[in-house]
């Protein structure tokens, strides 16, 4: 018997907006689908803005948040198509009223989260709305900029945050999530935001129409003046919008921990193909002169009238917390969270649905469940290696990466007979042809160790140490059965030129064009066996199945070439925007290889041509 969805109430007010960005229809028709998922159904989206809207990132803007169980009255102001509702309606025993301004929206909201019985929706404009109590927690998502665009009066900034601060219960608290007119992407020529220009925001808006994003000293002031005087900051990277990384206020000032190792800088996919110089730099140069926070590309600023005790326990010590959820499936997402504890950094690894089981398949994720220590003595392999590179120091950053081959080669064995009968069943089974033929002769690996790479990897930061320093860190994935060592050394490489070529471009550094690779780099590897071997083919095959399990997609991966002929195909039919989609959405899970660098510079190309 089916059974009939029970929809959240939904208040139609005479005072509505008419902002849209195109993807509402499609939006409507996805989340009105019976096999509608909060958490897959995102995945084969090639239209950014309905990715947008159902991405999980998107719930990374407060999910962090340990908000203590206890009973809350939530407001979110401005709540769009409902990717925060969604979220907003899980915490336990919460009530949330949502306010959209458009009507379409409000009822993609309705249907997102049918047999919600904790939300109610209000379609109106914010000026509009009167609450008949006050809240615990009042978000304003993405919402602040555009109040010089929908507030009739003098001041509107400062008018939506007085009114909002009026609603707050005693010890209430507001969530503002907004760009920072300063941030670094901005400034290194990413088009801003709302007007599709660069350097818009860092020309102080010559073209406003009543959008406009503030620094974090303007911002700060504005929320003082609306009574809001109690502030704890926040810095979500990439942006707000698509947040991977959050960091707290001493992540960024303390010198024992180093906030640019949990992520990628530049980000991908990164609208600013070309930016006019290394972003990694640049955070690097403003840490030490501790002014970071000024430059983070978004804020999430957490505002009451006076200090909230019950807040800052709840949320003490922590310092950042990094999510893995984009591309895997429920069961394999993960958030890592560093804290302070007293003199000490604690690294603890959670699933974001510890009660969910991993899916009957030949991909694990292995999940400690209790603190670990930060190395702040050590760095990655990847990280020095690095520093290196852009220091001129090639032979250091060979030096360094030579002991990760070494690694590998001290924890790899002869080849097994009924080992290689296990990897050849498996393999077939999954890909559908035995991979790395030539190899199956040689040398071994667990499959514990399949995320042997450069990133995994801690030395210590002096130029001499013991082999026994060395420790192995985020071996989250494993295989149930063993591998050849060839393989784990095509990963590793394969993802060590990938990120090191997005770190390098702006430097103008030579690169290979087989490997795309550091030219100088290039020459010192190209005499190893284990390089000379390298297998991309194979390499490609079994990444792009890696990937799809973890993915748990109904739709695989396109192999490589299929992605390039796709990405062509829309190009040559005029079709950029939605090549560029496309593009978006797959390429991240793709490694650098020799197609791919002459590819790059199309598509970089093309989304010049697009922006206004």
């Amino acid at each position: 018997m089916k059974l009939t969805a029970q929809y959240p109430q939904l208040n139609v007010h005479k005072e509505t907006i008419n902002y849209l960005d195109g993807s509402e229809q499609a939006l409507a028709d996805i989340v009105a689908n019976e096999h509608f998922n909060e958490f897959t159904s995102w995945q084969n989206r090639q239209d950014w803005a309905q990715y947008y809207h159902l991405s999980p990132l998107r719930k990374n803007v407060l999910s962090w948040i340990n908000f203590s169980g206890r009973p809350l009255r939530i407001l979110e102001l401005g709540a769009g198509c409902g990717a925060i509702t969604s979220y907003l309606v899980t915490l336990p025993k919460s009530e949330v009223i949502a306010v959209e301004g458009n009507v379409k929206r409000a009822k993609i909201i309705q249907n997102r989260c049918k047999n919600v019985t904790n939300l109610t929706i209000e379609a109106c404009k914010l000026d509009a709305y009167t609450p008949e109590k006050k809240f615990d927690l009042i978000t304003l998502i993405g919402v602040l900029e555009y109040a010089g665009k929908y507030e009739t009066v003098d001041q509107p900034f400062l008018t939506l945050l007085r009114r909002t601060e009026g609603w707050l219960s005693e010890n209430g608290m507001v969530i503002c999530a907004i760009e920072n007119q300063l941030g670094h992407k901005y400034i290194a020529g990413a088009p801003e935001d709302h007007y599709g220009i660069p350097y818009e925001g860092i020309n102080n808006y010559p073209h406003n129409n009543g959008v406009r994003t503030f620094t974090k000293t303007t911002l700060s002031k504005l929320f003082i003046r609306a009574g809001l005087t109690a502030q704890h900051w926040y810095y979500p990277y990439p942006d707000y919008k698509l947040p991977s990384v959050i960091y707290s206020d001493c992540a960024l000032t303390l010198p024992e921990f180093d906030f640019m190792a949990l992520t990628d800088v530049p980000p991908e996919p990164n609208e600013n193909r070309n930016p006019t110089f290394c972003e990694r730099s640049l955070l690097s140069l403003v840490k030490k002169e501790g002014v970071t926070a000024a430059f983070m590309n978004s804020f999430i600023l957490v505002a009451s009238r006076e200090k909230n005790e019950e807040f800052l326990d709840n949320n003490r010590g922590m310092l950042a917390v990094k999510s893995n959820v984009k591309f895997r499936a429920p069961s394999y997402q993960t958030y890592t969270i560093f804290k302070k504890n007293g003199d000490e950094i604690e690294v603890m690894k959670r699933k974001v649905f510890p009660d969910s089981k991993q899916p009957k398949c030949d991909v694990k994720l292995y999940v400690k469940g209790k603190p670990e220590p930060y190395y702040y003595s050590k760095t990655s392999i990847f990280e020095k290696s690095v520093d290196a590179i852009l220091n001129n120091n090639y032979p250091g950053a060979f030096e360094t990466l030579l002991t990760w081959i070494k690694k590998i080669d001290s924890m790899a064995y002869p080849m097994q007979v009924a080992e290689r009968e296990q990897y050849e069943k498996a393999v077939k089974k999954n890909i559908g042809q035995v991979l790395y033929l030539e190899h199956l002769e040689k040398q071994w690996v667990s499959g514990e160790f399949i995320d042997l790479v450069p990133l995994n990897i801690l030395i210590p930061k002096t130029r001499f140490f013991n082999y026994d320093e060395i420790v192995l860190i985020d071996m989250e994935w494993q295989v149930p059965f063993a591998i050849p060592m060839q393989l784990v050394f095509d990963r590793g490489i394969t993802l060590l030129a990938d990120k090191m070529f997005k770190i390098i471009k702006p430097h103008k550094i030579a690169v290979d064009k087989t490997t795309l690779l550091p030219a100088g780099l290039y020459e010192l590897f190209k005499e190893l066996p284990l390089f000379q071997t390298h297998n991309r083919n194979d390499l490609s095959l079994f990444e792009s199945w890696f990937q799809h399990t973890i993915m748990q997609k109904t739709e695989t991966i396109p192999p490589l070439n299929q992605f390039i002929e796709k990405v062509v195909s829309l190009v040559e039919k005029g079709m950029n925007q939605h090549a560029v989609n496309y593009y978006d959405m797959y390429r991240g899970k793709f490694s650098v290889m020799p197609e791919m660098h002459k590819f790059d510079a199309i598509i970089a190309s093309i989304r010049r041509k697009l922006s206004p």
